[in-house]
């Protein structure tokens, strides 16, 4: 079972759905209404509040599970 405070951006699955979607990183944060930086710091901390996460979900079209970090069981 997934705990919801313990969900966490997975910064290589971001950048692999933004390649997909041929998109560029600007596109992405223009679409979830958050700045590069934050996008950038996020994908260095892997630290980000659960409104961003679905934030960029909703942006690049895919769910939230799609680009966090998986679980260890």
């Amino acid at each position: 079972m997934m705990h919801v405070n313990s969900l966490r951006p997975n910064a290589k699955k971001i950048d692999l759905v933004i390649a997909e979607k041929e998109m560029l990183q600007e596109e992405v944060c223009k679409k979830a209404g958050i700045s590069q930086q934050t996008l950038s710091a996020i994908r260095r901390s892997g630290r980000a509040s659960l409104a961003t996460i679905g934030k960029i979900a909703r942006a690049l079209g895919v769910s939230v599970t799609d680009i966090i970090l998986e679980e260890e069981p």
